[in-house]
């Protein structure tokens, strides 16, 4: 399934007030927790002062939102409000930003994360209704939106694609190159081995090999396409198939 109505129209469970400042924070945070992959020790979050965020992260409950997510709490937690006194309790150091991003969504935040190992710095836009997407990690592209499981490998040269990609099958893969390396993200119906991580990783020319599993209710399948994508083609589609409308949703 590439979207559903439980995803993309009804929106998230959540304990507000915003699905777009609170839930989709969040699940920025819970998502970038994944790729950093150990405990945080410090996180910086930049808003750029010409966006939303600026002016309404406390308000809206964006900061507690970015940090319960860090911290691994969904948007739907009782104490998600409670989130920054967790974190000054478990030692985390934090701070909120008003600078320039050179992205122009209005819904953006820079979210830079040390752990006790690794350092990461992303890049993500919160869209609306708790829909989100990361865009880039460590200044390379990436697009990942927690709709599905995906496998996060940066790394350098040119030949590593070629050792990862024979391990799997029935995958979706992006991979974005540059001169000294990439991002190879794949995107898999099933968690992956932790063997499978650990070889990866063990690898001189693996930086980083990040799981990210899928946080939505309904997990879209990596190769799905969507029947319809506009009202006329949703009549047409209950039309040939004879399904109800309320049954395509």
């Amino acid at each position: 399934m590439i979207c559903s109505i439980l995803n993309d129209v009804i929106g998230p469970v959540m304990m507000g007030p915003s699905s777009s400042h609170t839930a989709g924070p969040c699940r920025i945070g819970n998502l970038a927790r994944a790729l950093l992959d150990e405990e945080i020790l410090e996180a910086e979050i930049v808003f750029d002062k010409r966006g939303s965020f600026a002016a309404t992260y406390h308000g809206q409950g964006s900061d507690y939102g970015f940090i319960g997510g860090l911290l691994g709490m969904t948007p739907d937690d009782e104490k998600l409000a409670q989130s920054l006194a967790v974190a000054d309790e478990k030692g985390m150091r934090y701070n909120f930003v008003v600078g320039d991003l050179e992205d122009v969504h209005p819904n953006a935040a820079l979210l830079n994360l040390r752990g006790r190992k690794k350092e990461i710095s992303i890049l993500a836009r919160s869209l609306g209704g708790s829909m989100i997407e990361i865009v880039s990690l460590n200044g390379r592209p990436l697009h990942i939106t927690g709709e599905v499981n995906t496998l996060v490998i940066v790394y350098r040269g040119q030949g590593f694609p070629s050792k990862v990609l024979p391990h799997f099958s029935n995958i979706r893969q992006q991979n974005f190159p540059a001169d000294d390396g990439g991002v190879l993200q794949i995107e898999i119906t099933e968690t992956p081995e932790q063997e499978l991580i650990e070889l990866f990783s063990a690898d001189d020319d693996c930086l980083l090999c990040s799981y990210v599993p899928a946080d939505l209710v309904v997990q879209r399948h990596p190769n799905a396409l969507p029947p319809f994508i506009d009202g006329v083609g949703a009549l047409r589609y209950a039309q040939e198939t004879g399904h109800s409308l309320w049954r395509l949703a």
